[in-house]
């Protein structure tokens, strides 16, 4: 049962299913180590967080926090073809401090990125 439920919120979480918010307290009662399944982050997954921000659905702040959720979490893993691309977007999402501030510019940038053939 335990199980299950970490592999459904981490499935929510690479999908950006519902709010910061909401995504944050589902991982409030599972504990952050994971041994079951895995869940796989595409780059269709990241596009659909960055187009969320985009359409104004959230804010560069809530974009940032939910990619640093999943930026090295176990029971995560990346997409085997892109995994240089996805650890990349993850890390200029989840460290604007360091890199580049998000901003749609950045965003449409990593679209693009996201939808280049392999």
């Amino acid at each position: 049962m335990a199980l299950n439920k970490q592999r459904d919120c981490l499935r929510a979480l690479v999908s950006f299913e519902g709010s910061l918010t909401e995504l944050q307290l589902s991982f409030r009662d599972v504990p952050y180590d994971y041994e079951g399944e895995v869940v796989t982050l595409t780059c269709a997954h990241l596009a659909r967080g960055v187009r969320r921000y985009l359409d104004n659905e959230v804010s560069a702040s809530d974009l940032q926090a939910w990619a640093d959720m999943i930026e090295g979490r176990p029971g995560i893993e990346y997409e085997s073809s892109r995994k240089d691309i996805l650890d990349r977007v993850l890390c200029q999402l989840s460290m604007p401090y360091l890199n580049e501030p998000i901003s749609p510019q950045l965003c449409w940038c990593i679209l693009k990125v996201l939808r280049a053939p392999e």
